[in-house]
């Protein structure tokens, strides 16, 4: 079976991104999550990023980029993960993730680093490298 390939939507907005906060079966507390989705088959990396925002948060995106990185990031589900850096987007953002209920938060990326999901680390490593 082949690996699957996960696009993550970085959001930026007032020093702060946007995440998800999930319950998940390795971890005793919530853990922060950057919204994404999977590459479907016949799918660009791009496509996916404009198609995901759309279906998980309403959002129809007209600027965004790769963010650079060292290192292969991957997923728990050994995914290769595939950050993004939208930098503009038409739309308000829900409270919630809108195809799967969990709820939204911007937060600083200080607090996102604390989260106990590794591949959630290394992005926002590679974010704060990234912006410095």
């Amino acid at each position: 079976m082949k690996n699957k390939t996960v696009v993550i939507l970085i959001f930026l907005k007032d020093a702060k991104i946007l995440t998800e906060k999930r319950s998940m079966i390795d971890f005793a507390s919530p853990q922060y999550l950057i919204p994404g989705g999977t590459v479907e088959d016949k799918e660009t990396a791009e496509e996916t990023v404009i198609r995901e925002a759309y279906e998980e948060l309403g959002i129809k995106i007209s600027k965004f980029k790769p963010l650079p990185y060292k290192n292969k990031i991957q997923g728990l589900k050994k995914q290769t993960l595939l950050p993004f850096l939208i930098e503009e987007w038409i739309g308000d953002f829900p409270e919630i993730i809108l195809d799967k209920g969990t709820p939204l938060f911007w937060v600083s990326l200080d607090e996102a680093f604390s989260s106990e999901v590794q591949p959630t680390r290394e992005i926002i490593t590679a974010l704060k490298n990234h912006l410095l």
